[in-house]
């Protein structure tokens, strides 16, 4: 089906194309009839004139004839309003004109004078506004300055804060490690006293001609002369009182710092008054204890044997 179309489409096509052909020379023929009679007709006027392409004359003819016929047309424009112009100047009554004109003068000068005085007015005040600007322009100018200045200042005094804060900062966190390095050493000091207590050791105190140090050097002493109290009852006494190493106020502090007050350090080797670090602290515990040690052996190979007593006593 579709290919019986597309033969007819042709057939169509090819039907139409000399139909075309015939139509373009039926164009032609009459073309050339067109041309024969303009040659016919044209052909005496172009022998006496000499003009060949009558077209091109044509456009030049009426071209020129066009640019004629407008400029006449604007002449007789031109004419008519200077005719009517000059009627109706020739109808004017110039002498009341004349009249209002110098009415008209009059006033305009009066409204100039006024208005050259209102100018000299607003002439003098602006001189004295410019005036008054230019001192507003210098005081601008020296609080300008004078601003600069102390936003200089203030640069620097914070600058100089800023140091002291960090300096303070600084100082802050040393006074915090003090206070924490004193806070141990109350607490070292406070379990040394509490251990001579409890291990009976008697702290030599030293001696004072003050009445009222001695009576205190006597509620001291006895307390330093821990010896003589049980263990249960410092146990009991460090129970009860809340201990509190950083406050220098606190009573236990107070307590712990008067009794190291009154202990005499005068027969102490200077050497183990040194201050030392942890490893030094350990390392000369471990010597006083090993020598401690070897005491007691000493004094127990001293003592004498409480078995043989004993066995005389069985026997007598």
């Amino acid at each position: 089906s579709s290919k019986k179309t597309f033969a007819n489409l042709e057939t169509q096509q090819a039907e139409a194309e000399e139909d075309i052909k015939e139509a373009n020379q039926q164009v032609e023929k009459r073309r050339k009839a067109v041309r024969d009679i303009e040659e016919e007709h044209y052909a005496p006027f172009r022998e006496e004139t000499g003009i060949r392409d009558l077209r091109a004359y044509d456009e030049a003819i009426g071209k020129a004839r066009e640019d004629f016929v407008k400029k006449r047309t604007d002449i007789r424009e031109h004419l008519a309003k200077l005719t009517a112009k000059k009627k109706y100047e020739d109808e004017k009554d110039y002498d009341a004109k004349l009249a209002s004109a110098t009415k008209k003068k009059t006033k305009h000068e009066k409204e100039l004078k006024k208005a050259i005085e209102t100018e000299e007015e607003l002439t003098s005040e602006v001189s004295e506004i410019k005036a008054k600007l230019a001192d507003a322009e210098s005081s601008l100018k020296q609080a300008t300055e004078k601003e600069q200045d102390l936003e200089e200042a203030v640069r620097e005094a914070r600058d100089a804060l800023n140091e002291a804060e960090g300096d303070s900062s600084k100082v802050q966190k040393q006074v915090n490690a003090e206070d924490n390095d004193l806070a141990v050493l109350r607490q070292t000091l406070h379990e040394t006293l509490q251990k001579a207590k409890v291990d009976e050791v008697e702290l030599p105190v030293a001696s004072d001609d003050d009445e009222m140090e001695e009576d205190d050097d006597e509620v001291e002493s006895s307390d330093l002369g821990g010896g003589r109290r049980s263990r249960r009852s410092s146990q009991q006494s460090t129970t009860q009182d809340s201990t509190h190493f950083s406050q220098r106020s606190n009573s236990m502090v107070v307590k712990d710092r008067k009794d190291a007050s009154n202990v005499d350090f005068s027969n102490m080797d200077e050497d183990l008054k040194m201050r030392r670090s942890a490893a030094e602290k350990e390392k000369l515990q471990q010597k006083f204890e090993s020598k401690i040690s070897k005491l007691n052996q000493e004094i127990e190979g001293i003592a004498p044997n409480m078995k043989a007593a004993d066995a005389f006593d069985t026997m007598t």
